[in-house]
Order: structure tokens, then C-alpha cells, then sequence
């Protein structure tokens, strides 16, 4: 059996070697393949190459035959190829592979793929064998995705924003100049491989880390999120990137600085929160006229706003001598603030220019005076009206440099509101100082007309009965002697009757008050066109209408209403029901005048939709300093002397007051005068 095995086995080797190619069937293999097939000898001189070679390079085999091979390689490419075989030749590398340009017959370029195997023969290298493939197509796509790399690169470090890819440890992989210029680095080297924890303290570093774990985990990406940094904010977006498999292999950031955004806002917001501070600070001091209140507030709000420890606040009197009103602190409440006695201490300093003045410590400024121990700062503010000074507000604190500029600038910002409540107090204060004084006068005048009338009366009383014991002799006198007179006594005793008479009428005149006025309307002769004065009164009164959104409308007759009167009288009293129809009307209300002709006289209405008058309150209407005061007119400024003048002159006139008015509705307020006859 061992015999037939081995027979077997001879047998099978023969049918091998029967059935291996012969070297012409080699040979036409060679010649059909893809790729170019050639041979050398050991400088490098073509001895074999099949016909492939001419649709790659456009040379004919037999064109190329003894020629080196490195004539058909780039120039640029010569000298690496030829350091590089060399190599393969002195270290005997079997195989190698390389890539380089080859010089076409059109003298164009083609990049191959050469793989190059030595020849050996007795252990000695007599050339080599190469194959060779066009690889220009892969060439050209590396060479446009290069281009499309270096594009990208380019745009991505000339945007301002941080461009940056971390892997799923957060090392980065990736930055733009943007970024690498905000972590302080020049080359990417010095931050590869790195994380956050090697640019930023820890706390910001583990905020960082924290968004990119979620990140991780919820596969959602991250947008315009605000980051702070030690010295930047920055508004973040971070997107996960997933490989063929799905997973999440990287993060790209896209970072941008808003620094000057968020300064920007927080400036905005500070100055809205002053603004909203004004607005509070005005309106709480608008709310009274209270001289004490509006010192008090002053003073509060100062204190607040600047955190000091004392202060006070000083008015300047008429003297030009500074006092102390208000303050927070151990200040002497003495007439005069010490302040005044050095020329050029902080407060001195700020009443003489009217500038705010500030000192930061004590130490650096050997003008400074308190009144306070252990003081170390202190600002001054002036308090001016038009020019005018009316005081100033003096802050101290404990603490050096505690004050600064700009709590000097917004409380000075604030003064504003204070010194129009201070000026509006003083202003009230005087109005009802001389309103005290006006109703002292007014009672004292009355007192005095109630004694002249008085006096009038009981002498005029005194004065009768004489006269009328005078007349009854001179009757009985005329009746039993008259006849009996000569003419020239007839004519005295005629003058001592008439005499008597026009004493009678005189004291008559005098005991009726009715008498009295009657005269005082003698003397009013002016013809006064009453549709053209109201013509006149409504055009002056309609800018202070439209100030409250008013309808303003009058209705008159196409011909003159004249009637007998003073001109100026009447136009005072039909401004004041004009006046008082405004001002006693909410916004968007109606005023509406009307003068019509009624037989012999001469109607003039206003009818306002206002606040109108309780019942209850209507009877004192007309009584001089009466104002009907409600919840809606409580803030409306008035006399309570208008409607008192118009009754007066209107009834000086002959005429006679119209009074309507229903509480909630409005009212209706006029006269009726006697026309001008022909």
C-alpha cells in the first residue's frame, strides 16, 4: 500500500505540473492585465513593460524600453523616488508601495499607485519588478476634499465665534483661532487632548462638564445657552455627532462672546430700575404737600440709596443761612449747621459752587469736617430751583472709600424730585400762609362793613326822628303862618322844606341796602355783546380743554345778545363756570355752552358732564371760601371764592344765578341777564 501511495502521489504531482501555465501563456497574461507591468534592472532601466502602459502614459512599450524610469516621473517627485529605491535596494525591502505624479506623452500628469517587488538571483538584487495603477481619480477627490478642508478651516478661523470638537471625554479634538486666542493659547498643539479643567477654575469647569454629560445622555443638542466665565459670558450652542452606528462620538460648541451684550443689558436694566426708582420716589412725594413728609422722605431715600450712616439735610433761608430740617445721626440741632464757619470744607464748598462735592477718605483730605466721630467718607449734593438755592444734603459713612462717583451721579439724579417736592411744599405752605391771611382780611373787612352798616343804620335812626319832628312843625308851620310870610321869608321857609326832604331820601337811600345797589348798577352803562365775549372766552379756555381730552362746544345765536353791564365783570364771571366746568371734569368728559334769548333776557348755561355736587352740599355753594369737597375733587385745587364772585357780580348786574347738578352725573351753571334796550 505504501508502494501504490507513493505511485499515487508521483502521479498527482505530474498532472500538476502538466497543468501550470506555460511562459507564453505567462507572457499574454501579463500583456492583458489592468495595471501597467514592467520590469528593470538594477539602475533602473525598463526592460520589460506590457502594452497597458500606453493607455495610461500614451508611450508605446518599445518607446520606453532602456530608458530609466524616473524620466517619467515628475520632476518634483525625482529626487524622493530615487532616495527611496535606493533604500529598498541597500536595506533589500522586498516590497514596497509609493505614490507619485507621472509625466504623461502630451506632457500631462497622472497620479499611480507603484508597487515594486526586487528581482533576486543568487542572493544578489539585479532589478525589480513593478506594478503600477492610475489612482489620478483618488487623487483628485483627496485633492478637492482637501481643498474643501482647508476651505472649511479658513471660514471656521475667520468667524469671531469659539469653534470647538470635544469627544465624548471632553478632550478637545478641535479649535478655531476664536477659541484658542479666548483660552489663551497660540497652537492647537498646546490644546489637544485637553479639557475644560486645564483653562478654567473648577466650579465653571464642572458647569461645563455637567452640560456636555446631559448632552451626552439626552442625545438633544443644547442652544444659546448662557455661560459665564471669570471674565466673559458667552451665549453657547453644543450639538451632538454621531458615527455610521448612531452613536455619539463627538460635540461641536459654537461659543459667542456677548460681553458687551450682557454689560449693555445690565446697564439698561440698572437705568430702568432708576427710572423705576424715580418714578416711585416722584409720585410718593407728589402725593403730599406736607413740608415735614417730604423732608422726611428726602432724607430716608437718601440714606438708602447711598448706604450711608448719618446724614442730614439743610434748607437755606431767606438770610442765606443754611439750617438743619432733617437728619439721621448725633448733629446738633442748633439754628445754624457748623458747616457754614470754614470757607472750605465739603459743604462750604458745595453751597458756594453748586456742584456735588465728594471726599472718599478723610485721611487724603484736610478739609474735611464732621460733626460725627469717627467718620471717614462724606459727599455733599446741592438742592437748586431755578437758580436758586435751596439747601443741601450731606451723607457720612464709617467706611473709607465707600462713596463712590456714581453714588454721587445717581443721587444727584434723585435730588430732582426732591427739590420739586420741597419747592412744591414751600409754595403750599405760602399759598395757605397767604389764604390764612386773604380770610383774616376778608373777616376782618366784614367785621368792619358790619360796623360801618351799623353805624350807618343807628345813625341814620338817630337822624330820622329830628327830621320827622322838623317836618311835622314845618306843616303845621305852613298851614297857620305861611300866608302870613313876606316872599322873602316864604322862599327861606320854602328852602328849609326842600332841605328836609332831601335829607328823608338820603337817609332812605342809606337804610336800603337794595338802595345801595341799585346805585352801584346805575353806573354800569357799557353795551356788552355777550355772544362775542363767550366767542372770545370759550378759544381760551379750549387748549386747557384739549389737555384733558374735553369736548369743548358753544352754541350762539347768529345775532348780538347786548345787555347793560361792565365788560370785565362779566367776562371774570363767565370764565370762572367755564374754568371750574374743566376743571371739575374727568378726561374724555363733555362741556358744552349755550346762550339763547328768552323774551326780554339773555340765558347763558354751561353744562358739564363732571363729578356734579352732593345734595347735601349744594346750599353753601355760593357762601364765600365754601368748597364742596368729595373723594373725586379732593386733589383739585380751589378758593371756594369763584362761584361767591360770580353770584355777586351777576346780581350787580340785575341777573339772577342757574344751578342744576345731580352728584355723579354733572352739573349746570349760569345766569340770566336783562337784554339792553334800544
Amino acid at each position: 500500500m505504501a508502494g501504490n501511495s507513493t505511485d499515487s502521489s508521483t502521479e498527482h504531482n505530474k498532472n500538476l505540473d502538466n497543468d501550470l501555465p506555460s511562459p507564453a501563456h505567462f507572457r499574454r497574461m501579463v500583456e492583458l492585465a489592468g495595471d501597467v507591468i514592467y520590469t528593470t534592472d538594477r539602475d533602473g532601466y525598463f526592460t520589460y513593460i506590457n502594452p497597458r502602459v500606453e493607455a495610461l502614459l500614451n508611450y508605446k512599450p518599445e518607446d520606453m524600453i532602456g530608458k530609466n524610469h524616473l524620466e517619467f516621473v515628475a520632476p518634483t517627485h525625482r529626487d524622493r523616488l530615487k532616495a527611496f529605491y535606493r533604500e529598498q535596494f541597500e536595506q533589500r525591502i522586498h516590497e514596497t508601495v509609493t505614490e507619485f505624479p507621472a509625466i504623461t506623452n502630451d506632457s500631462g500628469e497622472k497620479w499611480v499607485e507603484q508597487i515594486v517587488i526586487l528581482t533576486i538571483e543568487n542572493d544578489i538584487p539585479i532589478g525589480f519588478q513593478a506594478t503600477v495603477r492610475d489612482i489620478t481619480p483618488r487623487k483628485q477627490a483627496e485633492v478637492a476634499l482637501h481643498e474643501e478642508r482647508d476651505l472649511l478651516r479658513t471660514l471656521i478661523d475667520t468667524i469671531p465665534d469659539y469653534i470647538y470638537v470635544k469627544d465624548t471625554a471632553g478632550r478637545m479634538l478641535l479649535n478655531n483661532v476664536a477659541h484658542l486666542c479666548g483660552l489663551g493659547v497660540a497652537s492647537q498643539e498646546e490644546v489637544f487632548g485637553k479639557t475644560a479643567f486645564d483653562f478654567y477654575p473648577q466650579e465653571i469647569a464642572q458647569q461645563f462638564d455637567a452640560a456636555e454629560q446631559k448632552i451626552l445622555q439626552s442625545g438633544q443638542a443644547a442652544l444659546h445657552v448662557e455661560e459665564q466665565t471669570e471674565a466673559r459670558w458667552l451665549s453657547t450652542s453644543k450639538v451632538p455627532l454621531r458615527n455610521r452606528q448612531g452613536e455619539i462620538y463627538r460635540i461641536v460648541g459654537i461659543s459667542r462672546d456677548i460681553t458687551a451684550y450682557k454689560r449693555v443689558e445690565a446697564e439698561l436694566s440698572k437705568q430702568l430700575e432708576q427710572l423705576t426708582l424715580l418714578q416711585r420716589i416722584n409720585r410718593e412725594l407728589m402725593k403730599t404737600l406736607n413740608m415735614e413728609y417730604v423732608l422726611e422722605i428726602a432724607m430716608d431715600i437718601s440714606l438708602r440709596l447711598s448706604h450711608a450712616d448719618v446724614g442730614f439735610l439743610g434748607l437755606v433761608d431767606d438770610a442765606g443761612d443754611m439750617r438743619v430740617v432733617k437728619c439721621v445721626g448725633d448733629y446738633p440741632q442748633s439754628n445754624r449747621v457748623p458747616y457754614t464757619q470754614s470757607p472750605e470744607d465739603i459743604v462750604s464748598r458745595v453751597m458756594r459752587n453748586r456742584q456735588p462735592e465728594l471726599v472718599t477718605d478723610k485721611t487724603t483730605q484736610e478739609t474735611y469736617y464732621s460733626l460725627i466721630p469717627n467718620m471717614r467718607a462724606q459727599l455733599a449734593l446741592p438742592l437748586i430751583s431755578q437758580q436758586r438755592l435751596l439747601g443741601v444734603i450731606c451723607l457720612e459713612t464709617h467706611q473709607p472709600k465707600y462713596f463712590t462717583h456714581q453714588t454721587v451721579d445717581f443721587l444727584h439724579l434723585v435730588t430732582g424730585p426732591i427739590i420739586v417736592g420741597i419747592d412744591n411744599a414751600r409754595l403750599y405752605a405760602l399759598s395757605q400762609e397767604q389764604l390764612a391771611e386773604l380770610k383774616n382780611l376778608y373777616a376782618e373787612v366784614s367785621r368792619l362793613e358790619q360796623l360801618k352798616s351799623d353805624m350807618i343804620r343807628i345813625a341814620a335812626h338817630d337822624l330820622r326822628n329830628p327830621i320827622h319832628v322838623i317836618r311835622g312843625y314845618l306843616s303845621l308851620l305852613r298851614k297857620t303862618i305861611y300866608d302870613q310870610l313876606q316872599p322873602a321869608d316864604q322862599g327861606r321857609f320854602d328852602q328849609i322844606h326842600t332841605a328836609t326832604e332831601r335829607m328823608e331820601q338820603i337817609i332812605a337811600d342809606i337804610l336800603s341796602l337794595q338802595r345801595i345797589e341799585q346805585a352801584a348798577k346805575g353806573e354800569l352803562v357799557e353795551q356788552v355783546n355777550l355772544t362775542a365775549l363767550i366767542d372770545e372766552i370759550v378759544d381760551e379756555y379750549r387748549v386747557q380743554a384739549e389737555e384733558k381730552s374735553l369736548v369743548l362746544a358753544h352754541h350762539l345765536p347768529d345775532a348780538a345778545l347786548t345787555v347793560v353791564g361792565d365788560a370785565a365783570l362779566l367776562r371774570e364771571a363767565i370764565s370762572n363756570l367755564v374754568s371750574n366746568a374743566i376743571k371739575y371734569t374727568p378726561q374724555n368728559g363733555h362741556v358744552i355752552m349755550r346762550l339763547k334769548q328768552s323774551t326780554s333776557v339773555a340765558v347763558f348755561e354751561v353744562k358739564d358732564t363732571g363729578y356734579g355736587i352732593p345734595d347735601e352740599m349744594q346750599g353753601k355753594l355760593f357762601q364765600p371760601f365754601y368748597r364742596a369737597i368729595t373723594d373725586d375733587t379732593a386733589n383739585i385745587e380751589g378758593t371756594g371764592l369763584g362761584l361767591h364772585l360770580v353770584k355777586n357780580i351777576i346780581e350787580r348786574h340785575q341777573g339772577n344765578i342757574i344751578f342744576n347738578s345731580v352728584y355723579g352725573e354733572g352739573s349746570i351753571f349760569g345766569f340770566v341777564l336783562p337784554l339792553a334796550t334800544e
